[in-house]
C-alpha cells in the first residue's frame, strides 16, 4: 500500500511529497489461504449428506445447513424463529429437552440417539442424531449435530421384523 502527501505553495503548486509505501505481500497471502480454508469448510457442509445445526447453550439454532432444512421442509429465513423441539414428535420432547439441558449442565449424555420428527408440512420422519458439546475457552457454549433421515431404514426394519414375526406364527 502507499500514502502520499503534498505539500504547496501560495499558488498550489507542489513543491514537496511525502509518502510511505508498505508491503503487504504476507498479509495477502495469509488472507487468501484463510478464504481458500473458508471455501473448503463450506464446500464440505454444504455438500454432506447429512443435516448439521450448531445450537447455543439455550438451545437456539445458529447455524443450519441446506440439508437440514430439506430435511425439516423450512427456509433459512424461518431459523430465526426456529424452536427445535416444535419440529419433534410430542413423544420425543422431553427426552431431547432433558438431554439438551444435561448436556449443557456437563453431564455425561449419550450422542446417538433416534427420535420422531415432524416436518413443516406435518409429515413424520425418523432422524438419528450424533450430537457432539461445542467449548469456548473451556466452557460448554452449545451443540453440533449431525442428523440423518432414517425414515426408509426403521420402515425396512420394521417389515422384516413382522416378517420374522409372521414366519414365527406360521412354523408354530
Amino acid at each position: 500500500t502507499q500514502q502520499c502527501e503534498f505539500e504547496c505553495d501560495e499558488q498550489g503548486k507542489p513543491i514537496r511529497a511525502f509518502g510511505t509505501t508498505q508491503d503487504i505481500t504476507s498479509q495477502k497471502l495469509v488472507d487468501q489461504a484463510l478464504e481458500k480454508e473458508r471455501l473448503r469448510y463450506k464446500h464440505v457442509v454444504e455438500n454432506i449428506s447429512d443435516g448439521l445445526i450448531i445450537d447455543n447453550i439455550e438451545g437456539k439454532v445458529t447455524f443450519a445447513n441446506q440439508q437440514f432444512l430439506d430435511m425439516i421442509g423450512i427456509e433459512e429465513s424461518d431459523l430465526d424463529n426456529f424452536v427445535f423441539v416444535d419440529y419433534v414428535s410430542p413423544e420425543f420432547k422431553d427426552v431431547i429437552t432433558d438431554r439438551h439441558t444435561r448436556r449443557m449442565k456437563g453431564e455425561a449424555v449419550s450422542t446417538i440417539f433416534q427420535y420422531a420428527g415432524v416436518r413443516k408440512d406435518g409429515t413424520k420422519r425418523w432422524f438419528e442424531a450424533r450430537v457432539t458439546k461445542i467449548m469456548e475457552n473451556g466452557k460448554i457454549a452449545g451443540t453440533q449435530s449431525a442428523i440423518r433421515d432414517i425414515t426408509e431404514e426403521k420402515a425396512s426394519i420394521d417389515l422384516l421384523k413382522a416378517s420374522e414375526a409372521e414366519k414365527t406364527k406360521l412354523l408354530n
